[in-house]
Formats: C-alpha cells, sequence, structure tokens
C-alpha cells in the first residue's frame, strides 16, 4: 500500500508535532510468509523484517539475523509489486500545495 493515508485530527498536539497535517501511515509495502513479516517504507527505503510467531508486537528487525530470509521476502515482494503494476511514484507531485491553517 505505497500511500499516505490522511489520518483524523482529534487534538491540536497531532498537528503541531510536526510541520504538516497528521498521517495514518507513511508510504509503505509489506509481504507475510508464515511467521515471517517483511516492510518497506518507501520515505527511506527502509526494510523491517519480524517473526510473529516469536515477535507479536514487531519490536526486533530481525534483517542482520537472518539475511537469507531477508532477501528472498524482498525478491518475492518486488516480483509482486511489477506483476501487479503497483503505482508507485518515487518522485513529488508538482501539483502538490502544502496544507495552510
Amino acid at each position: 500500500f505505497p500511500a499516505y493515508l490522511q489520518g483524523v485530527q482529534r487534538d491540536r498536539a497531532m498537528v503541531d508535532s510536526y510541520d504538516g497535517p497528521h498521517f495514518r501511515t507513511a508510504p509503505a509495502s509489506a509481504i507475510r510468509q508464515g511467521p515471517w513479516k517483511l516492510i518497506r517504507h518507501y520515505e527511506n527505503e527502509d526494510y523491517e523484517l519480524f517473526n510473529l510467531d516469536e515477535d507479536l508486537s514487531e519490536s526486533k528487525n530481525l534483517i542482520l539475523e537472518v539475511p537469507d530470509q531477508f532477501k528472498k521476502m524482498k525478491e518475492q515482494l518486488n516480483e509482486w509489486i511489477k506483476k501487479v503494476n503497483a503505482p508507485i511514484s518515487f518522485q513529488r507531485n508538482p501539483e502538490f500545495q502544502k496544507i495552510q491553517e
């Protein structure tokens, strides 16, 4: 799901904490395989790999501990993105206008 989801403003602190509106999530894609979950974050090209059987709260990134699993799932995710022609943009939208309050 490589897109931003606009959040609902519940209080002023949520918007004032940084320069911009509150978003529920930043652009990312994820793939599950058995207990494994790989998340790709598009803003900074970071990845996270979790074993949900052992870490349901997704608190320990296992990329360095199980590099073969990471590589395998990364390739599978990239193949699927190409197969479905997912609309992923790596350029800023020239039509974007910052929300002014």
